[in-house]
């Protein structure tokens, strides 16, 4: 009767670690579906425009990778300075997916702080020859301001003022818009 206790004790754990090895698997053969898909932040950008750039939908397979594709292919509208997802269980067994935006401001105006309209014409010219769209209406992107402020120091030093230098000024005009300001010295 010992030794049969024995074996016992010695077979349960094994047959429990087999039973326990296999569950995973049962589940891996259902994969979860996505219950839900939530956006938030969004102001400018519309609902629908958003959901025609991600894979994940109601209903369909809940994939991380496809969810971290779905996040470049919004970063990479140019449209958003932050987008985070974020899954949780749902109420049937599936996710709930959340997207959180952080849209881009536009640019509301721009102006030239001390220079006359017709420099200010110029410069706008010289910003749109090179491709650089700082321009009233477009998204706000620092990188593209730099590159501005850049091209209007190089446009001054060959109008002949090599001193010249450029402020690019920043401010908030609305929860969506900002103004740019160029303040130019000598």
């Amino acid at each position: 009767m010992k030794r049969r206790v024995a074996v016992l004790l010695l077979v349960l754990p094994s047959v429990s670690i087999a039973f326990a090895q296999t569950q995973p698997h049962q589940k891996q053969s259902k994969p979860l579906k996505v219950e839900q898909v939530f956006v938030r932040g969004n102001r400018r950008i519309t609902e629908a425009e958003i959901r025609s750039l991600i894979g994940t939908h109601k209903r369909g397979p809940y994939d991380p990778k496809q969810l971290d594709l779905d996040v470049r292919n919004l970063y990479d509208t140019g449209h958003f300075t932050d987008v985070k997802v974020s899954s949780e269980d749902g109420s049937r067994g599936g996710k709930v997916v959340w997207f959180e935006l952080t849209e881009r401001p536009v640019i509301s105006e721009i102006v030239y702080e001390d220079v006359d309209p017709a420099l200010a014409a110029e410069i706008s010219q010289e910003l749109q020859t090179k491709n650089i769209d700082v321009i009233e209406g477009a998204d706000y992107d620092p990188v593209k301001v730099r590159r501005a402020t850049v091209a209007i120091r190089n446009f001054r030093i060959k109008l002949g003022e090599p001193g010249a230098t450029i402020v690019p000024v920043v401010e908030a005009v609305g929860p969506t818009t900002v103004r740019i300001i160029f303040r130019f010295g000598n």
